[in-house]
């Protein structure tokens, strides 16, 4: 049992001067996809307005593109969405972790896994 919980942990990032995007960027795009605004997405996250609009601005200014479609509040309330660009994103990242995570287990298990 002991033996089966030894295993790579590979946490991805994208950077440029800073790091951008990762996966706690990641699951806020997911939360404020489910919930549709930013606000709830940040108390079910624990984190702050102001730092999940900094995380997000961040990585719009460092790309060039919007990841939220932003409908102003009201009487209704606001509302968040991702745009076209943040969901194709958002997959697409997904899809590398997932495969960098496959290699890196096939690459463990090859290099330590078998010789110890």
């Amino acid at each position: 049992h002991n033996r089966q919980l030894f295993r790579p942990n590979i946490e991805i990032s994208f950077t440029k001067e800073n790091k951008i995007f990762d996966n706690k960027l990641a699951i806020l795009l997911h939360v404020i996809e489910y919930d549709g605004t930013v606000k709830s997405a940040c108390e079910k996250m624990g984190i702050s307005y102001s730092k999940a609009w900094h995380m997000l601005s961040d990585f719009e200014e460092n790309l060039g593109f919007e990841l939220i479609d932003r409908c102003a509040g009201g009487e209704s309330g606001g509302a968040s969405r991702l745009t076209p660009k943040g969901k194709k994103l958002l997959d697409k990242y997904e899809d590398y972790c997932n495969q960098v995570r496959h290699f890196a287990e096939e690459c463990f298990n090859y290099c330590i896994k078998e010789n110890f």
